[in-house]
């Protein structure tokens, strides 16, 4: 008899961007996980990664840390009465100042894709359904990227599902419990998250 056909692999339920570091530790943005501290717990492992693997690293992860583009030091102007010496390190310092700002702007394109490859497919989905989508994807713009992940994980937190997400909320701190691998610092991370998002 004919042997019957085989199916083909079943297709992921989420993405995954290749990051050795990162891979199979669970780190996904996913906006149907009731926990109220997981966008941060996601967020901060990926942003730590990101700061430890990119080049100039500490410029983007100060950005992505607080959601907004950290501006650069730029060079002190030169006095009058510089010498030529101070002119030509003057130079110097405005030729790295440029490489780093365009690092960080190369690096935070990197990240949007990073970022993508960490939603499941349907925060994907609902991210594309938003109205900020297009130019938040034209321009690779992982700061807004982030905020829109944010916005989408504390959207049970809508007035219509004020009560459910109220009990969410509080049953989430209330059994939270310091893993064996978790410090006192972590823990009380932990916590705070998810009391900010009650308030």
């Amino acid at each position: 008899p004919a042997a019957k056909p085989t199916r083909g692999p079943i297709p992921s339920s989420r993405f995954d961007v290749t990051c050795d570091g990162l891979k199979g530790r669970g780190l996904i943005f996913d906006s149907a996980d009731p926990r109220a501290d997981r966008f941060t717990q996601v967020k901060r492992e990926i942003v730590k990664y990101i700061g430890k693997e990119y080049t100039n690293g500490r410029d983007i992860r100060r950005s992505l840390e607080h959601e907004e583009e950290r501006p650069l030091s730029a060079p002190a102007v030169l006095r009058t009465d510089t010498t030529d010496v101070d002119k030509e390190i003057f130079k110097i310092e405005i030729s790295e100042f440029v490489k780093r700002r365009n690092k960080l702007r190369s690096n935070l394109e990197s990240a949007f894709s990073m970022i993508i490859g960490k939603c499941t497919e349907l925060t994907l989905m609902q991210l594309q359904s938003l109205s900020e989508w297009g130019i938040t994807n034209d321009t690779s713009d992982a700061i807004k990227l982030l905020k829109l992940i944010k916005s989408l994980s504390n959207q049970m937190n809508d007035q219509k599902y004020y009560h459910l997400s109220l009990h969410m909320e509080k049953r989430s701190i209330y059994t939270l419990r310091q893993g064996p691998y978790t410090s006192n610092a972590q823990l009380f991370e932990n916590l705070k998250a998810r009391v900010e998002i009650m308030e």
